[in-house]
This record gives C-alpha cells, structure tokens and sequence, in this order.
C-alpha cells in the first residue's frame, strides 16, 4: 500500500477516532502524521492503540513501539549479509550516494568493498522496500526503520 498524503493521513485517523467516538485534538493528530510519514500501517498501529488505551499523549511509546518491531525485522534481513547492515548505517547517517555509501563501508571494514556487493546489497535492500532510490540518492522508504537502523548491531 503506498504512503497516503498529509491530508489523507489526517483524514485517515479522524474517521477512525470518530468511529470509536473519540474526539482527539487535531495538533495531536498532526504530530502523529508528521511523525509517521504517511505510512498507513503506523497510521492504523497509532489509532488502535489510541482507541485502545483512550490516551492522546502516547506518540512517543507507539514510535519506540514501532522501532523495535523495525528493528527485529532489519536484525532478520542483515543475518543474510553483514553488508545490508552497514549500507543502512551508512544512509541512516545521512549517506546517501554511491560514493559516500561505499567510502564508509570500506572505512568500516577496512579494506574494498567490490562494486557489485554494494549493487547487490542496495538493490535487494530497494527491493525489500526498506531503501528507496530516488535521482542517485538512497533513504529509508519509512523513518521508523531509519531510526532502527542507527540502533543496529553490527
């Protein structure tokens, strides 16, 4: 499912609370859509967990929440290669091209990366849907799984 707009998101979780009769302030609503991008399964995660605990100010345990399920599932895909780990340290850093992705791993793991383990290791993290790549650049296609990457142990 792709990533709703701003909008769309706001209108998403308005019709849920007023489904389960909560009238949630909309400043909170629009702190939780600035803070989960659009993602529709963080958005329904939030308005379950919402409706469920009739609380508004549990943003912050819903993303601590949602990193760790991210988490546990980014651990999973780097036990196929160590290199999946250090190409989404690298892009949570802020490393975003080619270039600047591959000095870091070399530097990291002190020696040559060859060209085609990067090719691979970024193709299959894009295919996955973790990495987006946009006019030459790499990001996280979610900022939950940003934020779990920097917690990776690699």
């Amino acid at each position: 499912m792709s990533r709703f707009s701003r909008e769309e998101s706001i209108k998403f979780l308005e019709a849920g609370f007023n489904e389960a009769g909560l009238s949630v302030p909309r400043n909170i609503i629009e702190d939780a859509v600035n803070a989960l991008d659009g993602i529709p399964g963080w958005l329904a995660f939030y308005g379950y967990k919402v409706t469920q605990t009739k609380r508004f100010d549990i943003l912050g345990e819903i993303l601590e929440e949602a990193v760790k399920v991210a988490l546990s599932e980014l651990e999973k895909i780097v036990r196929a290669s160590r290199y999946y780990g250090l190409i989404m340290r690298a892009i949570a850093m802020g490393l975003n091209n080619w270039t600047s992705i591959k000095r870091a791993i070399e530097a990291w793991v002190g020696g040559p990366i060859h060209n085609k383990t990067l090719f691979n290791g970024l193709s299959r993290l894009v295919d996955l849907s973790v990495l987006v790549k946009e006019n030459e650049k790499y990001d996280f296609a979610d900022p939950v799984y940003r934020e779990a990457a920097k917690r990776l142990n690699i």
